[in-house]
């Protein structure tokens, strides 16, 4: 219990958490998300037979969401309910972590306590161990990730920015692009036709939300401008880069090897898995969320 990670603890982990569930939105992690959640829940349905989920009195999709929530947030935690004799577990509730901390009864350090809202007299609760199952992703206070999301947000970044900026690459210089060429011998002509190109170029915002594509702060067609002149000319050659796409491809690869999930798995291949990293994550969690019925059985056999 002293190595577990308490998120009240964390003092900036709310504005972590906001963070968090935000990126969770994204179709790509979350379809990542999804899927690991698919996996885990599944081992647990393996491992775990219904007596289990009598004991907690958790639903099959209540189960679902935890592991999900875990997976993103790093921290649930749950209230176990018990009948007017105190000796019976009639389920659990969920329970915000950010609430709850974790001490030692002042009488008997060996005994572990849970303070809920410790800041906040009016709503102050004391509960004993036996009423909490508390839940972390990572079970150290050591420099861990704080959720399964939190390792995404990098990659998914470097990978949203190549999308962003080839999409606005193809667009503006996709099929062609214009080259000004001066039959001028004057030096500042170059300065003069770079800040021109500068001037006129399209400015190109792409919404990450909703993929909608603004040009020019509008969505309509980029503007072209003609020149003419008779020391002027214009000459249009191919503007392609298969670089980039290798490039692109690489990051979304990146993205996937942060996720655990070997690829035959994301691309709708089997479940059943050889890959060591993945399966071995697989079973920590399991173990992980497991937890919960275990001390569930546990609290039961003692009373």
């Amino acid at each position: 219990m002293k190595n577990k990670r308490i998120c009240y603890m964390d003092k900036p982990y709310l504005d972590k958490r906001k963070i968090l569930r935000q990126y969770s939105t994204e179709i790509e992690i979350d379809n990542i998300v999804s899927l690991m959640t698919d996996v885990i829940y599944n081992n647990i349905m393996k491992n775990f037979d219904s007596s289990y989920f009598k004991d907690t009195n958790i639903g099959e999709y209540e189960l679902y969401n935890y592991i999900k929530i875990l997976l993103i947030d790093g921290y649930i935690s749950f209230e176990i309910l018990y009948d007017d004799t105190q000796k019976n577990i009639i389920g659990i509730n969920p329970i915000d972590p950010l609430t709850l901390i974790m001490t030692t009864d002042k009488d008997n350090d060996q005994e572990v306590i849970w303070i809920q809202n410790p800041d906040d007299e009016q709503n102050r609760r004391v509960l004993s161990d036996s009423q909490i199952i508390y839940i972390s992703y990572t079970n150290s206070n050591g420099f861990g990730s704080t959720s399964y999301v939190e390792d995404l947000i990098r990659p998914y970044n470097q990978y949203k920015l190549m999308v962003d900026s080839m999409l606005k690459y193809n667009i503006n210089l996709a099929s062609q692009k214009q080259l000004i060429k001066s039959k001028k011998s004057d030096p500042d002509s170059k300065k003069y036709f770079t800040k021109l190109i500068q001037d006129f170029n399209d400015d190109i915002f792409v919404d990450e939300k909703t993929g909608e594509l603004l040009i020019n702060n509008n969505s309509m067609l980029p503007k072209r401008y003609f020149i003419s002149d008779d020391e002027i000319e214009f000459e249009f050659v191919s503007n392609t880069n298969p670089s980039m796409i290798v490039d692109l491809e690489w990051f979304r690869q990146n993205l996937n090897r942060a996720s655990k999930i070997p690829l035959t798995i994301l691309e709708g291949g089997e479940v059943e898995s050889n890959d060591i990293r993945f399966n071995n994550f697989v079973e920590r969690m399991v173990l992980i969320v497991g937890s919960i019925f275990i001390k569930i059985r546990k609290i039961k056999n003692q009373l």
